[in-house]
């Protein structure tokens, strides 16, 4: 008898745990609400439906992608970049809930808000070796100091504006990772080495890119 109740506590304990770290997943739902704050001309370029993420306390962001995405000509993916939008281009809207914490793949805290997201790609130099394999990165930067549709074509200003995002020196930076088929559906994963979370989905609609972006996760410095 005594062995049978150890079994059963054991077994209860094993479901207790696996609930829990169930409990502790994030999850995306898709959502048609797009913010009422956002600039006519940007809130046109979007698809109508956005990706709600929602964490273990709470929701964390909705994230809203381009129906259309230019390409470079004749791009072709090499070691390091594997995306071939053009450096400032806009790929769409991040919305941060008020709530749990967001952080980005710096760790750097993004207050709650709208912030427009453009393609950037990190810069060769001393100063980022180890942060990602591949150069491929979106910027978040404040939506009421980047209200256009145009691609920021100035780095530096790309750049600066985006660090007033991480109310710091470094622009707020979200991995990309390299593409894979698309499924039928977005989805979120989650890979457990790094405990970083990925969104793959696709933007564009007549062009479809398909993007893995590490909506939660933190690099190693």
């Amino acid at each position: 008898m005594k062995s049978f109740t150890v079994t059963i506590v054991g077994l209860f304990a094993t479901l207790s745990l696996a609930g829990s770290l169930f409990a502790a997943d994030y999850t995306l739902e898709a959502t048609d609400t797009k913010p009422k704050d956002l600039p006519e001309a940007v809130a046109n370029l979007l698809a109508s439906e956005g990706h709600h993420i929602v964490s273990p306390k709470g929701p964390l962001c909705d994230l809203w992608l381009a129906k259309s995405l230019a390409s470079k000509d004749a791009f072709k993916p090499d070691l390091r970049v594997k995306y071939p939008m053009q450096v400032g281009a806009l790929i769409g809207v991040l919305e941060v809930k008020k709530g749990p914490e967001f952080t980005d793949f710096r760790d750097q805290v993004i207050l709650p808000g709208l912030y427009t997201l453009r393609y950037g790609q990190q810069p060769q130099d001393g100063n980022h070796v180890g942060t990602s394999e591949l150069r491929d990165f979106l910027l978040a930067l404040p939506i009421e100091d980047d209200e256009s549709t145009d691609t920021l074509d100035n780095e530096q200003d790309l750049q600066e504006i985006s660090a007033i995002a991480a109310g710091s020196s470094h622009p707020a930076i979200f991995a990309l990772l390299p593409p894979e088929q698309q499924e039928e559906k977005s989805s979120l994963t989650h890979e457990e080495d790094h405990d970083f979370w990925i969104l793959q989905t696709s933007a564009g609609e007549e062009n479809p890119v398909v993007l893995r972006l590490i909506i939660v996760g933190i690099g190693e410095e």
